[in-house]
């Protein structure tokens, strides 16, 4: 029973966000009508659902976690709990945004020029769109919950740590990748072993290839796999501050 009030207030805990989250689409969409409608050769369309969605999710994951732990251990709820309250309403709200997503989708395609990158690797496997469209729902599905649990992720790194580690982090990663990988790759002789590792590893995810997406769907859910345990374990040591 307290799990399922915990699941239940973790979705609530979401809803707000997810209907200003598509409030906003709402209009971008009708904005995107309108300069199709009004403005002469127009060639403006309208995409992007998914990975809209995958974003908005992972900004989800790392705002959660400390309003509904502190919660949690005042009503006597265990951290594994929390770790499956988590879970499950992540797959809840995947479940519909994925829905809501493909539903927007099929509907500005009869009104403007839309793209969407599942139903694009879905295209590979099915000529009939509504094949398609549920080969691409349960991969939003998958991308969804992986985005949310990977935000929950990087909110427990920054939980676990003193000021000084949240400085220093802060600061590293971006210097890293803004100054010191460009200066390392600058001189060391990477391209043959960055493209040989792409020669490699993309083919396999190639929505032209048969085995295209069924192994990225295989790679995303094995990662999750992980993701999900190392959450599990994060929250288990997690302590009230």
């Amino acid at each position: 029973m307290k799990l399922n009030s915990s699941v239940k207030y973790y979705v609530s805990r979401l809803k707000p966000a997810v209907i200003i989250f598509y409030i906003v689409l709402a209009i971008l969409s009708l904005v995107s009508v309108m300069l199709n409608f009004f403005l002469e050769d127009s060639t403006s369309s309208f995409g992007g659902y998914a990975v809209s969605s995958i974003i908005f999710l992972f900004v989800c994951g790392i705002c959660s976690f400390t309003e509904e732990f502190k919660m949690f251990i005042q009503n006597g709820i265990t951290r594994n709990a929390l770790w499956k309250s988590f879970l499950y309403a992540s797959i809840i709200v995947a479940a519909i945004m994925s829905a809501i997503d493909l539903i927007a989708l099929s509907i500005m395609s009869l009104i403007i020029e839309t793209e969407s990158l599942t139903l694009m690797l879905s295209s590979a496997y099915a000529e009939s769109l509504a094949v398609k469209i549920v080969i691409a729902y349960f991969v939003q599905i998958v991308f969804y919950v992986l985005s949310l649990s990977l935000g929950l992720f990087v909110r427990m790194i920054y939980y676990r740590m003193n000021k000084l580690g949240k400085t220093i982090i802060s600061i590293a990663v971006p210097g890293y990748y803004l100054i010191a990988l460009p200066i390392i790759m600058g001189r060391l002789n990477w391209r043959p072993i960055l493209f040989r590792i792409f020669d490699t590893i993309i083919p396999l995810m190639n929505p032209n290839h048969f085995y295209g997406l069924p192994m990225l769907f295989i790679l995303s859910i094995a990662f999750l796999i992980i993701l999900t345990y190392i959450n599990k374990l994060l929250i288990s040591k997690a302590i009230i501050k």
